[in-house]
């Protein structure tokens, strides 16, 4: 009889911790603050990063009547030794390339609406939140506009590059990096602040 009441005793409190933790799982903070608005946005941009933006290999480039800045792209990956050239088609004069085993290990997929892909060089991350505007609403959601610094942290081969072929890049404008910004924040009442962007793709 005892050994029933202490075991319905256990079972209580087993019970009763479950609920606390169950408490503490669903605690959502929406207060609208820096240090929420940092921690949001660094939730998504830390997953992706900075891209030699590419089409999908093996690619064919017109190098007779393309861009200047695009083709100019695949001259410094091939640099880099991420890409390489093997040879023209002969029916249409285009350069092919591959990507190497190199580049494989930079190569990256970012799947956002318009699906980039690339190389990465780079990853981002928010510096500090340097103003936001009052939570209001917007049709019927409650909305921030949040702006911030963005801090740059350069892949380890971005510091080795040949100094020639760093220079000639960042001329083209392909080493170039955003150094502030701003987003839309929504208040949700299952997941507290989320991009509003995010919000509307997962509706």
């Amino acid at each position: 009889m005892a050994l029933s009441i202490l075991v319905g005793c256990n079972d209580a409190k087993e019970n009763e911790s479950t609920d606390t933790n169950a408490k503490k799982e669903i605690k959502i903070d929406k207060i609208a603050s820096a240090e929420n608005f940092k921690k949001v946005l660094n939730q998504y941009m830390l997953k992706e990063c900075v891209l030699i933006k590419t089409k999908e290999f093996p690619v064919e480039i017109d190098r007779r009547k393309e861009v200047e800045r695009y083709t100019s792209e695949y001259e410094v990956l091939e640099k880099l030794k991420f890409i390489k050239s093997v040879g023209i088609n002969k029916k249409t004069g285009y350069t092919k390339y591959i990507i190497t085993d190199e580049g494989k290990n930079h190569y990256k997929i970012i799947n956002n609406p318009y699906k980039e892909e690339g190389f990465c060089v780079a990853t981002q991350e928010v510096g500090e939140i340097t103003n936001f505007t009052a939570a209001k609403d917007m049709m019927g959601q409650t909305v921030s506009k949040v702006k911030f610094t963005i801090k740059t942290t350069e892949e380890a081969f971005v510091k080795d590059i040949n100094k020639s072929i760093l220079v000639e890049s960042m001329a083209r404008g392909i080493f170039k990096y955003a150094k502030s910004d701003s987003k839309n924040l929504i208040l949700t009442e299952m997941k507290g602040w989320m991009l509003l962007s995010e919000f509307r793709k997962n509706r």
